[in-house]
Formats: C-alpha cells, structure tokens, sequence
C-alpha cells in the first residue's frame, strides 16, 4: 500500500527545508516511519567529486550504489524527470507518511510556506492541508508539533 504523501510548497527561502525538517523530527519521535523527498528541478550532487562513486558516475555508470554500516545511497540515471509517484514506488514499503519538498505540478496534499512579504499563497493544484508563515498562516514555524498532529489526525490515523 502506499503511504500518504504531503508536500510542502514556498518560495525560495521561504522556509521550507525548516519546516521539513522540524516536521520529519516531530513525526518521528511520535513512532511514524517518514521518507522525505527534496525535488531539484535544477540538478543536484550527493557525493564529492573526485570520490569513488562520483567518478563512477563520471566514468559512465549507470547506476552507483554506496553502502555503509546504516546507510545505502543510490544514483541512478534516468532518461527523463520521474514523477511523484514513481519516486514514491522506488522508495519501496515500509514508510508511514511521504513528506516531498517541491514538485509543483503533483497534484498532492500541500502545506504551503507563505514567505515573509506573504507571497506563496498560489497553488498550482493538489488540496491545501494548511498554510505556514510569520503572518495570517495557520502555523507559525514555532508549531511544527501542532501542524504534525493535523497531518497525523488527516492522513496517519490507524498508520
């Protein structure tokens, strides 16, 4: 079955990493298996370059995977940007809630960071669950606790 997904939505340094971050804190100490996925429409990095599985990828490899004691990295190539759902599917079984910074175009439950000049208050599509912000949002950023209690009583209940 797949698990719940809520994205959070803003603009640039509008305070979305924060919130993501104060939320996966919260949902997991309250038991909630959380995956959380960052889009990054403009390409991103996760090994240092002249490290092993960078030049792998540098070198042509298709797929480059890093294990350690705890922890598995994967870098997969894809011909084309993968949707919401696909990338929830490779996150495979096991997770309680998705919570997924970015993809404006999913058509997901959204918590929206209303920036501090109170732009951001436009969706593109998908339901607003809340809004979260300095000024007339629902949630402050001081009230992770309160907005994890309503994505649990929405979407975790019997979870």
């Amino acid at each position: 079955m797949r698990p719940p997904i809520v994205r959070v939505l803003g603009k640039s340094g509008s305070g979305k990493t924060r919130l993501m971050v104060a939320l996966v804190r919260e949902l997991k100490q309250r038991g909630y298996r959380v995956a959380a996925i960052k889009h990054c429409p403009h390409g991103h990095q996760l090994d240092q370059q002249g490290k092993d599985s960078a030049r792998m990828l540098d070198t042509g490899a298709d797929a480059v995977m890093a294990a350690s004691p705890g922890q598995v990295t994967l870098v997969r190539r894809v011909p084309r940007e993968r949707g919401l759902p696909d990338l929830v599917a490779d996150l495979g079984e096991g997770y309680d809630i998705v919570l997924a910074e970015g993809f404006h175009d999913e058509p997901v439950p959204t918590v929206m960071v209303i920036a501090a000049d109170g732009e951001g208050r436009s969706l593109a599509n998908g339901e607003l669950v809340a809004t979260v912000g300095e000024e007339g949002a629902d949630f402050g950023f001081g009230r992770a606790s309160d907005l994890a209690s309503l994505l649990e009583s929405r979407f975790l209940d019997g979870a």
